[in-house]
């Protein structure tokens, strides 16, 4: 036998098959182009010279790490896809009389032909689109355009690396496939799992189990910090209860239709319910990843896109005044110094103080807390401590314009979050002092900025400085004050950076001036856009990935179902089904098969919600109203999308199937 032939006979299989293999192409060019441009972009210079330029090399080196990663993992899965699609066809070589080294041969070398034209594609996509890609970013994070034209090695390098391991993992796998398989079992491959399932109550109890626990974690964690902590169990809770319940649960609800004697014996549900249930075991998992991918470029588009659109209000809440100064362990003359200073380099500058200045003497201190017991742990900034900031009441209502009024042994607290918090509720012991506790308060401004520091904090307001005084009195013993002072200013954002740099340097002249950090919403906008504009670059990319995959699988599903459903139909009218009865089956079928995954996905947002709304708390963005509109919107026009989906692959299904 001429080895010619088996170059030919693979050429010509791709090329008959071109239906099954063109999207798996399509995709492979996707991927690679996506790897190879994200790879090149950590890498080019033009970044050096990009305010930011390192945050955002980090950021596309992680998702370079993302795209690869989740490249092996599809293009492993949708090639079983396409193996078990051609097992049939492999059973008629074997029995034609070539051997299985023969078969194998020809497989690897479709494999070889199929990656080679996905990863040369892929690769002339990346290097054309490269200079548009990078001018893209250079938009998004305010930097000037870069002229001229840049070729990375290393990211071709790398590219070729990683699918040239894709196809080595495929090919051993295929070969391994074709080796342990009889020929029986390759004839008869397209006819298994056709027995009715039977109801698996384990998994639908596991499913239920681990979907109410990630639900769970999702709704009732109040903090920020604790939603970092539990976001990826909740995920991974939530991901193991899909595929259970779509798997176990979904044959049961089909069961329980079954019964429905009213509802299962009319012509368009008796079909379509007895054909879902039959193949159910094998719709399950693709059904269980369409709703997972989906969910995924939701969450992926819509917190990146709110945190890119959001800019501004993520400022204002990282930022409550324009610029910030803190002292720590200032007197009362070098506070008033300091308050000299800060007005003198906002005169120089021609900038003016706004009315709604924020300031306050405070004292703070790590505390270890046992219910509502808090003891002072000198070294509780290493450990889990809880930090208390202490405050006098004259303060807070100078600055609120309230009007409150506490006793002696009385104080309030102003949460951190903005409600209640039942650690606080009661009679407190600090520091070996019992303080009633009157209730939480609202009205300073930074007290919601540290909403993004990691830890507890508790913001308590005393009746008095004399109580704070004699509170810390073994803590701080030197009679100092630490100081906040928050101001507003209305010049431009370059005059402000530059007044922050100024009243720098005139600290840096005094022996207290180590003392004071400053910070503002104008010096620090630039390392702000390179951050989150990076996340909402790479947010972009891995959302068009994860989409890609969705069509992908649910295109496979289609064809693969169009295959296997077009002899069941055909059958159907010779035992007395008329052809719109058959039309209005299959409708039936496809539409309750393609609303499934995407309602789950609907329900899997809106238990997500809390949480990532507590995590983008931790990202500065307070905002709730941004992140809700810019949920809906992405689920939405998903949602339109998934539609022309819906209507493009299920004529390709109807083709199929057509009698």
């Amino acid at each position: 036998m001429r080895k010619t032939m088996f170059f030919k006979m693979a050429a010509g299989n791709l090329k008959k098959n071109r239906q099954v293999y063109l999207p798996f192409i399509l995709t492979l060019t996707g991927m690679a182009a996506i790897f190879d441009i994200m790879g090149a972009l950590a890498v080019s210079p033009a970044l050096d010279f990009m305010l930011g330029g390192g945050f955002m090399r980090e950021i596309l080196l992680m998702g370079e790490r993302i795209v690869g990663i989740f490249s092996l993992i599809f293009l492993f899965y949708t090639n079983s896809f396409l193996l078990k699609r051609r097992k049939k066809e492999f059973g008629l070589y074997h029995i034609l009389g070539m051997e299985k080294r023969h078969v194998a041969l020809i497989l690897v070398l479709e494999l070889f032909y199929t990656v080679l034209l996905g990863l040369g594609l892929g690769l002339l996509a990346g290097t054309v689109f490269y200079k548009a890609v990078l001018l893209l970013l250079c938009r998004i994070l305010h930097a000037p355009r870069i002229l001229g034209f840049e070729f990375s090695v290393s990211a071709f390098t790398e590219t070729v690396v990683l699918f040239g391991m894709v196809f080595f993992l495929l090919a051993i796998h295929g070969v391994r496939q074709i080796f342990r398989s009889e020929t029986t079992e390759l004839l008869k491959s397209n006819q298994t799992a056709e027995r009715e399932p039977k109801n698996r109550w384990f998994l639908v109890l596991v499913g239920l189990v681990s979907l109410g626990a990630g639900y769970y974690l999702a709704v009732t964690i109040e903090s920020p910090l604790g939603a970092i902590a539990y976001f990826f169990l909740a995920v991974v809770l939530v991901i193991i209860g899909t595929y259970c319940l779509f798997t176990a649960g979904s044959i049961f609800i089909l069961k329980m239709l079954k019964k429905n004697k009213g509802y299962y014996y009319q012509s368009r549900h008796f079909t379509s319910v007895s054909g879902m249930l039959y193949r159910m075991k094998q719709n399950a998992a693709g059904l269980a990843n369409i709703c997972i991918m989906s969910t995924a470029v939701i969450l992926i588009v819509s917190t990146t896109t709110c945190l890119y659109f959001g800019m501004d209000d993520l400022l204002r809440t990282r930022f409550p005044r324009n610029v910030q100064v803190t002292a720590s362990g200032v007197t009362e003359e070098e506070i008033t110094e300091l308050e000299q200073l800060t007005a003198d380099a906002a005169a120089q500058y021609g900038l003016s103080i706004q009315d709604n200045e924020e300031n306050y003497r405070y004292r703070n201190f790590y505390a270890q807390r046992n219910e509502k017991t808090f003891t002072y742990d000198p070294n509780g900034g290493l450990g889990s401590a809880v930090a208390i900031y202490c405050l006098s009441l004259d303060d807070f209502n100078r600055i609120t314009g309230q009007n409150l009024t506490l006793g002696q042994g009385e104080i309030f607290y102003d949460s951190v979050y903005g409600k209640a918090e039942k650690a606080l509720e009661g009679t407190l012991t600090i520091q070996g002092k019992e303080w009633k506790m009157m209730g939480a308060v609202t009205g300073l401004d930074s007290v919601k900025a540290q909403r993004v520091m990691m830890g507890s904090i508790y913001y308590l307001i005393f009746p008095d400085q004399a109580s704070i005084e004699e509170l810390t009195r073994e803590i701080v013993t030197n009679g100092t004050w630490n100081y906040f002072m928050g101001i507003d200013l209305d010049g431009d954002s370059k005059t402000q950076a530059e007044m922050e740099t100024a009243l720098s340097s005139l600290l840096a002249e005094k022996d207290w001036g180590s003392l004071v950090y400053i910070e503002g919403a104008a010096s620090s906008r630039e390392n702000f856009y390179s951050l989150y504009d990076g996340i909402f670059f790479v947010g972009i990319f891995l959302g068009f990935l994860f989409l890609m995959a969705t069509v992908l699988i649910i295109y496979y599903k289609q064809v693969s179902e169009g295959y296997e459903d077009h002899d069941r139909f055909v059958i159907m009218q010779k035992v007395g089904m008329d052809k719109r009865e058959v039309r209005r089956t299959i409708n039936s079928q496809v539409k309750t098969v393609f609303l499934l995954p995407v309602l789950a996905a609907g329900v899997h947002m809106v238990f997500a919600y809390p949480m990532m709304s507590k995590i983008l708390l931790l990202m500065n963005l307070g905002n709730q109203k941004i992140f809700l509109i810019g949920v809906l919107l992405t689920f939405f026009i998903f949602l339109a999308f998934y539609g022309l989906v819906y209507f493009f692959t299920a004529r390709t299904y109807y083709r199929l199937v057509r009698w």
